[in-house]
């Protein structure tokens, strides 16, 4: 009794202390194409009037629902894809909260202040590494977001391939780069392994380690391993022990994938090239969701929850 009563006081505490912030709105860009509320209301009136006439009453009540029903569908709302915590000082407990949207907005939340901070738009004048000219990128596709350990820079993942470098930083940086790996598509998840290191999860089954050139500079990163898992399941988790240099990938279909990345690569392929687990350890979790890799220092033990 006493420890249910403790629990649901700390929990009328914490209900009692919760604050309503509302995230800001998507600074939209409305091009001469995008109908006005007036000319959607004409629209809808016009199309309505003109079945009227070609249909008697019963059949203009079931048109009337289905326009109705279009112009209900057509309502768009805010849509996160990605939020993510995070500090502003490397090492530090995080202190923020970040949040992009398919709209390409990018909002920041100071949890002590309690206050949103508006960034500038993850999606607009993007420079691509790939062609190396400004891109036309549909900010719809974002999918998912991994911001840097500095709280400097964030990487948007979209579902077409494309991974966006934003900067967040104070001091006017507003430069944006993409880059992508062809036919690996959509991106699911990014995770960093320090400053310069970090990984890319793609519901195609293959997990890609980026490098970039330095902590401190945006440019192109380049890929340093492709690891397919060969299994039905997407890539949700991994471990990697750096001092035995051992990558261990979960997936959606409780397989855990081992890699050893000592193991070179075969003669005549490039850095590029995909390579394939060293070990699967199939159905691990049956089939339930492999969601979270650990590995115990000092013994070398593996641990996963699914």
């Amino acid at each position: 009794r006493v420890r249910t009563f403790r629990t649901r006081t700390a929990f009328d505490n914490l209900k009692s202390s919760m604050v309503n912030l509302p995230v800001p709105k998507d600074k939209l860009v409305q091009s001469d194409s995008t109908p006005t509320p007036n000319q959607e209301k004409e629209f809808y009136s016009h199309t309505f009037d003109k079945y009227v006439h070609q249909t008697d009453s019963k059949s203009s009540t079931k048109i009337k629902k289905k326009i109705a029903q279009k112009k209900k569908n057509n309502s768009k709302g805010q849509i996160i894809c990605g939020i993510e915590f995070f500090s502003d000082r490397n090492g530090e407990m995080a202190n923020k909260l970040l949040i992009a949207t398919r709209a390409g907005g990018c909002f920041s939340l100071n949890l002590l202040l309690q206050s949103w901070e508006i960034h500038n738009n993850w999606d607009q004048f993007v420079f691509s590494f790939d062609d190396a000219k400004i891109m036309d990128l549909d900010p719809s596709t974002g999918s998912c977001i991994g911001v840097h350990p500095s709280g400097e820079r964030v990487l948007v993942g979209t579902t077409v391939g494309w991974i966006v470098i934003a900067s967040l930083s104070k001091n006017g940086d507003t430069q944006k780069f993409a880059f992508s790996c062809p036919s690996y598509r959509p991106a699911q998840s990014i995770s960093w392994i320090d400053c310069v290191n970090f990984l890319v999860f793609y519901a195609c089954g293959a997990v890609i380690w980026w490098q970039l050139d330095s902590a401190a500079r945006l440019s192109a990163p380049k890929v340093l391993h492709i690891m397919t898992l060969g299994t039905s399941g997407i890539p949700l988790c991994h471990a990697f022990d750096s001092a035995r240099n051992n990558m261990f990938i979960g997936d959606s279909r409780g397989n855990i994938a081992f890699f050893n990345l000592n193991r070179a690569l075969a003669s005549g392929d490039s850095q590029d090239t995909a390579r394939n687990p060293d070990k699967i350890l199939s159905r691990v979790h049956d089939k339930e969701h492999v969601t979270g890799i650990t590995i115990l220092v000092k013994s070398g033990v593996v641990l996963s929850v699914g």
